[in-house]
């Protein structure tokens, strides 16, 4: 199922590293109204952490103003790459770790012992920033609250369960220099199969799919229809990247811009990459399996 509403608005919530946003567009991509805050984490707990619960309440506020000025057809999620939530139900487990997060000395000894290879997943194992290595942490620091997790979602896809959509997984977040996606055999990484994880990660959807509508409860705070209907959701700098393919500049090089610079070339060669520098870690596109290759058709 894949976006079909008759209104021309479409709600972005975009949660970047540095600020988060909230944009009414029209269906071809222009911005009509936009509301902006800075993202603040939360220093108090286990570790470094994002405010779900502040960040939600904002988006939800924003969302009520929104309403009152546009009719309002889907809301959407866009979402940098290196963020996810274990869920039971649609309620977090432990909070969402944030990736400038100082991890533990034991924790780094660990898991470069058992990260995937670098021809698995394209990109290192530095820092907090890999979902492999937060679940690590996460499971050694927190192994009652790990235990109770039914699911494993990236951020956009969270969020997208918050709204009444259903649980999903998506390419662009799932792989996004993620370490839990093998993205040569389409599968969870063999990190994710040799720690039992796997299960955890929901079925695969595309980014522009319908994952159900808005429930009551949101309709209700935001003035919101309840036939809004509520997209899968994307990774935001693959988002830009695929804006381009759609407007038939499918060669060009992308440069997209944020907290990072991220590069795109889709006819690179994976094994041109280079292991050693940083930047070649974004290695999918929305709605297929890598960046480089057409084996799979962008859904939306």
């Amino acid at each position: 199922m894949t976006y079909s509403i008759s209104s021309p608005r479409i709600a972005v919530l975009d949660i970047g590293k540095t600020n988060l946003k909230l944009l009414v567009a029209s269906d071809d991509g222009w911005s009509l109204e936009t509301h902006t805050i800075v993202n603040v984490p939360v220093t108090q707990g286990p570790y470094l952490a994002y405010d779900l619960v502040g960040l939600e309440q904002w988006f939800l506020d924003n969302l009520a103003v929104a309403s009152q000025r546009h009719a309002i057809g889907a809301v959407i999620v866009a979402a940098h790459g290196c963020g996810a939530v274990l869920v039971d139900g649609d309620t977090p487990v432990l909070p969402m770790m944030d990736y400038d997060a100082v991890s533990p000395p034991a924790i780094d000894e660990a898991y470069a012992r058992i990260a995937p290879a670098y021809d698995e997943v394209f990109c290192g194992t530095g820092g907090a920033m890999r979902l492999g290595k937060q679940l690590l942490w996460q499971e050694s620091a927190c192994p009652v609250e790990f235990a109770r997790a039914k699911t494993y979602l990236t951020t956009a896809q969270f969020f997208a369960l918050r709204l009444g959509g259903r649980a999903a997984s998506e390419i662009s977040q799932l792989a996004a220099q993620s370490h839990i996606w093998d993205l040569m055999h389409h599968r969870p990484s063999s990190l994710m199969r040799k720690r039992g994880w796997s299960h955890l990660l929901p079925e695969r959807i595309p980014a522009g799919a319908v994952l159900g509508t808005v429930s009551e409860s949101v309709a209700r705070r935001t003035g919101l229809a309840q036939s809004t209907e509520i997209l899968c959701g994307v990774h935001d700098s693959n988002a830009n990247l695929f804006r381009y393919k759609a407007a038939g500049m499918a060669d060009a090089s992308i440069l997209s811009t944020g907290t990072w610079m991220i590069g795109f070339q889709r006819g690179l060669s994976l094994d041109k990459l280079d292991r050693a520098r940083d930047g070649s870690q974004y290695r999918c596109r929305w709605g297929a399996c890598t960046l480089d290759t057409d084996r799979e058709r962008p859904r939306i």
